[in-house]
């Protein structure tokens, strides 16, 4: 029952669910489905409402502060895609990993462009090496 505490602050949810339930009986009342269908759908609605409101309003579940970390987090496997793939963050994923540091990389280090423009250098697809 505690799962089903904070879906009082979630409310859309609830409505949502409310809507789905009536959606379920005017299918069962018009005879589409029938009433072990109306019986297992109602009982599956019941069981993921709290997952849809975790996954829906997860501040009702879990606070605006822990929901605002964990937006700022980016999770290990999605350095890289959701965020710019820095030093600090090879030097992190090396520490995660258990790598050993590379001698003079750290943290601090910014990769400059080799190729002379202010851009950094292309690899293009199905080359082994960064072009010089």
């Amino acid at each position: 029952m505690a799962s089903y505490r904070p879906l009082a602050k979630a409310r859309s949810v609830i409505i949502a669910g409310v809507v789905v339930e009536a959606v379920f009986y005017g299918l069962a009342l018009g005879g589409v489905i029938n009433n072990w269908s109306f019986a297992a759908l109602t009982a599956v609605v019941f069981l993921l409402l709290p997952v849809a409101g975790q996954v829906l309003t997860p501040a009702a579940f879990v606070g605006e502060e822990e929901v605002a970390r964990r937006r700022a987090e980016v999770p290990l496997e999605l350095v890289g895609v959701d965020s710019p793939y820095t030093t600090a963050g090879l030097v992190d994923l090396d520490r995660r990993l258990g790598i050993p540091a590379a001698a003079g990389v750290t943290a601090e280090l910014s990769v400059a462009p080799t190729n002379g423009s202010a851009e950094p250098p292309v690899v293009e697809p199905g080359t082994v090496d960064a072009p010089a």
